[in-house]
C-alpha cells in the first residue's frame, strides 16, 4: 500500500499476475480520469454532496456537464439570496 491507503499501479499489476490475469495496457481514461474540469475549483476542501429526489437526480445525471451546471445553479441562488438581504429592510 502507498500513503493514503491506495495501491500503486505496480502493486496492482503484481496482484493481477498472481491471479493469472496479466494487465497488458492501461485503461483508456488513465491520463484524464483524475483531472479537474472545474474552473477555479481547488481540491483543498471537502466537496459538497446532497441526496436528491429521484426525478431531480435523473435530470441532473442526464446533464452533459453536471458539476459545472450545479456550480452555476448554486452561484445563482447565492446571488439571489445576497440581493434579497440587501433589499430587505433592517429589523
Amino acid at each position: 500500500m502507498i500513503a493514503g491507503g491506495g495501491y500503486s499501479s505496480y502493486s496492482f499489476a503484481i496482484w493481477l499476475e498472481i491471479k493469472g490475469e496479466i494487465m497488458t495496457e492501461e485503461p483508456g481514461n488513465y491520463a484524464t480520469r483524475f483531472k479537474s474540469k472545474g474552473i477555479g475549483v481547488s481540491h483543498s476542501h471537502k466537496p459538497v454532496s446532497v441526496m436528491l429526489p429521484p426525478d431531480m437526480d435523473a435530470y441532473v445525471h442526464a446533464l452533459p456537464n453536471r458539476s459545472e451546471w450545479l456550480r452555476q445553479a448554486i452561484r445563482e441562488k447565492i446571488q439571489r439570496d445576497k440581493q434579497q438581504i440587501l433589499e430587505s429592510p433592517p429589523q
